[in-house]
């Protein structure tokens, strides 16, 4: 079989050199080893957004979809792809989950002044955690620390919801 993307393998994940550059650099989108000629046969873009992107009779197809497809059913109940890490570039099964749009907006990146989700740095030098559900914002409480706070989050997160998005309290290093 003849391949169209560079790629090294390690440990089951395969590494393919994407077309887009930044800083100099080819970026670098993941797979598992198993999908190597499902991918490799193919040239891949890669967009501002990060998303892996090909051309497949005349559409557009991204990767995570080719990867994990959607049944009809699945579509009917409105559900998507989602990248649990938040990473495009990132399309190994295990990183890959079928979801509504409101898991998928729980899974976003945090927009507030804390780098944790659903927790706030009130005026008073405090922190509020709050989480959405049912299409209402519910306070959990007030704390000293942002972390007590996303701890807070997190508990309350896996009461509310099957697959909820957990605050990563060893790092800060948000994607």
């Amino acid at each position: 079989m003849q391949y169209k993307s560079d790629f090294t393998v390690k440990d089951g994940i395969a590494y393919i050199k994407g077309s887009r550059k930044v800083n100099g650099q080819h970026l670098v989108f993941l797979i598992d080893e198993c999908n190597i000629d499902l991918v490799c046969t193919r040239k891949w873009q890669i967009s501002k957004k990060l998303y892996v992107s090909s051309t497949i009779k005349g559409k557009t197809v991204y990767l995570h979809h080719l990867i994990l497809p959607l049944s009809k059913k699945d579509k009917q109940n409105k559900l998507s792809i989602d990248h649990k890490d938040r990473n495009p570039l990132n399309n190994t099964i295990c990183n890959l989950r079928k979801a509504t749009a409101s898991e998928q907006n729980r899974n976003r990146n945090s927009y507030g002044n804390v780098k944790f989700r659903g927790v706030f740095l009130q005026k008073n030098g405090k922190y509020r955690a709050s989480i959405y559900h049912e299409g209402k914002s519910k306070s959990i409480g007030i704390f000293n620390s942002a972390i007590q706070a996303a701890k807070a989050y997190n508990a309350k997160a896996l009461q509310l919801y099957k697959n909820p998005f957990i605050n990563k309290i060893d790092t800060l290093t948000l994607f």
